[in-house]
Order: C-alpha cells, then sequence, then structure tokens
C-alpha cells in the first residue's frame, strides 16, 4: 500500500490580508502523517508563494499517479476561501466557493480553484482508493457538492 499526501498552507498572500498558523497546520499534519507510518519523501509541502494553481495542479498529478486500489492518498489545504458568481449556472445560490491561492486576484482565475474544478480533480482519483481531503478556509460548503460525485461500492473517498 502507498501513502501520499499533499500538504499546502499560505501564511503570507500577495494582496490579501495575511492568516497567521497556516504553515504551522502544515508541520503538524506532516508531523502527524509520518506518524501515522507516511515516509516524509511521499509528503510534499507547498508554502506560501509555492501555493500557486499551476503547483497544486501538478502535485495533484504526483499524488494520483499511479494510486492503486488500497493507497492513502492526502491533500490538505490551509489559506483563506471566498466565493464569486457562478459560471456554469449550476450553484443553488449562483456563487461559486473558491480556494485562494498565494497570488490571489478576484479577476483572474490562474489565482484560485472553483469548486467546479475540485469536481473535476476528483475525478482523476482512481477507484479503491481511500482519499482524505482536509481544506481549512472559509466558504468550504462546497465539499458538500463533492459528495455529488458518483462513487462506485469500491471506491473510498473520506473527505473531511
Amino acid at each position: 500500500m502507498v501513502k501520499k499526501a499533499v500538504l499546502c498552507g499560505i501564511n503570507n498572500y500577495k494582496s490579501q490580508p495575511d492568516l497567521r498558523g497556516c504553515l504551522n497546520d502544515v508541520e503538524n499534519m506532516f508531523r502527524l502523517l509520518t506518524e501515522a507510518g507516511f515516509q516524509e519523501e511521499q509528503i510534499h509541502r507547498l508554502t506560501n508563494e509555492q501555493v500557486t494553481k499551476s503547483n497544486i495542479q501538478q502535485e495533484w498529478q504526483w499524488l494520483v499517479a499511479g494510486a492503486t486500489p488500497g493507497d492513502a492518498l492526502v491533500f490538505h489545504f490551509s489559506g483563506h476561501g471566498s466565493y464569486i458568481p457562478d459560471q456554469q449556472g449550476d450553484e443553488i445560490d449562483q456563487l461559486d466557493e473558491i480556494t485562494c491561492l498565494h497570488n490571489m486576484d478576484f479577476y483572474d482565475p490562474e489565482t484560485f480553484i472553483r469548486d467546479d474544478e475540485w469536481n473535476q480533480m476528483l475525478q482523476q482519483v482512481p477507484e479503491g482508493v481511500v482519499f482524505t481531503v482536509i481544506m481549512d478556509n472559509c466558504h468550504i460548503h462546497y465539499l458538500l457538492a463533492w459528495r455529488r460525485v458518483p462513487l462506485s461500492s469500491s471506491l473510498n473517498k473520506v473527505i473531511f
């Protein structure tokens, strides 16, 4: 069984109010996972200016690549969240929830990740993989939308 994780935390934003404790969250998760049997080299950490859309997408590909039933994967994000007008017309409240990245700019979709994009990324998780997502940010009720993702009986996606 393979155990892999990607941990992201942003204390210092380029143009949004800074936060405290997000880097501590990453370090605490790192310690927790190593105590749970994850190898240090199988835990990738992105902090502050490293937390960009392209880096998260690249790390997501690393995370799910080669995963097979029974593997344990973890994705953790600690930072800002917000919402913007829904563009697909699939939201009851007409708002897409977003994960705010280091270079956050509400007018640039390359600086945030929409709930719809998270749904697409989750489709890449192979069946039978135990997948844990931990999001510590505002406006995270879109996690409930992830439960709309069709799950087969052999697919375990554990979402906090």
